[in-house]
């Protein structure tokens, strides 16, 4: 059950960069609101992150990453696609929504991947430890890709002139980076959805104690 859900996800990962990169280069024809290319940056960052947690459990551990970690990923980047293929960020509570997914989902991860490494006996910290770590990731990664949007922008909308000529379609100026609301609203809700998930991991970990001890 669990290989079948793992390989289900990672399929379905893939099968949606795949999609995302046929539309960016031309081959399929649906179009979004914002880039395809941030798709691709956004969706094949998350996979690639959490592969490589996967491979460093597997090659220094002997221990694979929960399937779950993969759901968590992959969750949040299909909502960011849905929504950016049929133009739900037109909806202010859209994006709101997706920013608190993506550091909840992000900081699940991280609590996952600790996870194995306590039930392989490498890390034992405190719950405080890996609650401090798990928020400070999702957080840092909600900022990556604030920095990944303005980036993008800056290239693609303020030096045109740097692009070359044969990627002038491939690279459009998809305006994804907001003004200054706008970037300070996604960082406040990242951080929620960090607190969120922290708090959650919290409470499980109490209800479990609490279980254990009464048996």
């Amino acid at each position: 059950m669990k290989k079948t859900a793992l390989r289900t996800i990672r399929l379905l990962f893939i099968a949606l960069l795949i999609f995302e990169f046929l539309n960016w280069i031309g081959v399929l024809h649906f179009s979004v609101k914002f880039t395809w290319l941030g798709l691709i940056i956004t969706g094949g960052g998350v996979y690639g992150f959490i592969e490589f947690l996967n491979y460093y459990l597997k090659k220094h551990h002997q221990a694979g990453l929960y399937w779950v970690a993969y759901l968590l990923g992959f969750v949040p980047v299909l909502y960011d696609a849905a929504g950016d293929m049929f133009r739900f960020y037109d909806f202010w509570w859209y994006d709101v929504i997706a920013h608190f997914l993506g550091s909840a989902a992000a900081a699940g991860i991280v609590f996952a991947f600790f996870r194995v490494l306590r039930r392989t006996n490498f890390v034992n910290w405190y719950l405080g430890t890996r609650m401090f770590f798990a928020f400070t990731t999702a957080v840092a990664l909600g900022v990556l890709f604030e920095l990944e949007e303005f980036g993008e922008d800056l290239l693609t909308c303020y030096h045109r002139d740097l692009i070359p000529f044969i990627a002038d379609k491939l690279l459009p100026c998809g305006q994804r980076f907001g003004d200054a609301y706008d970037t300070g609203a996604d960082l406040f809700y990242d951080v929620l959805g960090g607190i969120a998930a922290v708090l959650a991991a919290w409470g499980i970990a109490l209800f479990l104690r609490r279980r254990t001890n009464r048996h």
